[in-house]
């Protein structure tokens, strides 16, 4: 857990982790320079608990390098991310040693009821709010396909674990996961390198109570209601644009730190491929001059990879058009 100015739901979160039913090992808490009372409830709290780890910045970080540093000091075989500001249902960590048990899984995430300030449920979950359904999950889980988690907020940190093992991959994180704007956070970065290196499980029940508030870095139920504005809507050249440049970034930055890890530390070599096949056809797309991306347009319909990666020849006619 990494905190900052969260003296106003931290206890209510600590207390949620604190009555599991399957006691968790360590709790490793970094706090970003709190000017509030933050510090003082997090050392109360360790001063009984000799299974808590707290370390204070000197001064103000950031949540990348709150975040970065915390990751680097657990001790524990998987790690469970947490905000500091939500509610964890009574058997989460149970559900999460019970899916670890395989040890081909690598990452771990379930669905979350989002609430308000006041923990009243604003009426429909995470999954809900990033259009996350029935498809997305069998799609991801069952066949291994990472597009989802390159597209964008899938997964969400308050919801998630990975092995720790990971680490030994994913740290240090990119500068690139510094930007909220990006859409691209560490949680994004853990959650993409999991799903390449083994094998992923998505619990449908809600395990966590998400909350929404104006402080906090990532707002789910905006997502949801910006979603919901643009349903039935086409969308403007600018706004494919930019995904697609957005979409680049992510695939590139994630396949090259695969092409940088020795493949024994990626349990899945096939979807290592796919990743780095995904990442030449996305850069196809995204070739700036017309008269050099009608070529490699071509040879990726030629390969199959508009049929493979996006929707056929109607994806491929709209890049030879642009």
């Amino acid at each position: 857990m990494t905190t900052c100015d969260g003296e106003r739901f931290l206890p209510g979160q600590l207390r949620t982790i604190d009555d599991q039913t399957r006691p968790v090992d360590e709790i490793v808490i970094f706090d970003d320079a709190s000017t509030d009372g933050t510090w003082a409830i997090l050392s109360e709290f360790a001063s009984t608990r000799p299974h808590v780890r707290l370390s204070r910045q000197s001064s103000r970080t950031g949540l990348f390098t709150n975040v970065q540093q915390a990751l680097a000091g657990v001790t524990g075989d998987v790690v469970v991310l947490a905000d500091q500001d939500d509610e964890w249902l009574p058997d989460k960590v149970a559900q999460i040693e019970s899916a670890f048990a395989d040890p081909g899984v690598t990452l771990w995430f379930s669905d979350a009821t989002l609430i308000d300030e006041q923990g009243m449920s604003l009426d429909r979950t995470a999954w809900q709010a990033v259009r996350f359904d029935e498809s997305a999950r069998v799609a991801l889980c069952e066949h291994g396909r990472i597009e989802r988690l390159l597209h964008g907020q899938t997964v969400s940190g308050a919801t998630m674990a990975v092995r720790a093992a990971l680490l030994e991959v994913a740290l240090p994180m990119p500068a690139a996961t510094r930007d909220p704007e990006a859409g691209f956070l560490h949680d994004g970065w853990l959650a993409v390198l999991a799903a390449v290196a083994g094998r992923t499980v998505a619990i449908e029940r809600p395990l966590t109570r998400y909350r929404q508030h104006a402080t906090q870095t990532t707002h789910m139920h905006q997502t949801a209601l910006a979603n919901e504005r643009r349903s039935g809507q086409r969308r403007t050249v600018r706004v494919r644009e930019e995904q697609l440049r957005a979409d680049a970034a992510r695939t590139g930055l994630v396949a090259d730190r695969c092409r940088s890890t020795p493949l024994e530390r990626l349990g899945r070599p096939a979807a290592v491929a796919e990743l780095i096949a995904l990442e030449r056809f996305v850069r196809a797309r995204v070739t700036p001059s017309r008269a050099r991306r009608i070529p490699l347009v071509m040879t990726a319909v030629a390969r199959g990879d508009y049929r493979r990666f996006a929707r056929g020849l109607r994806t491929a006619l709209y890049d030879l058009s642009r």
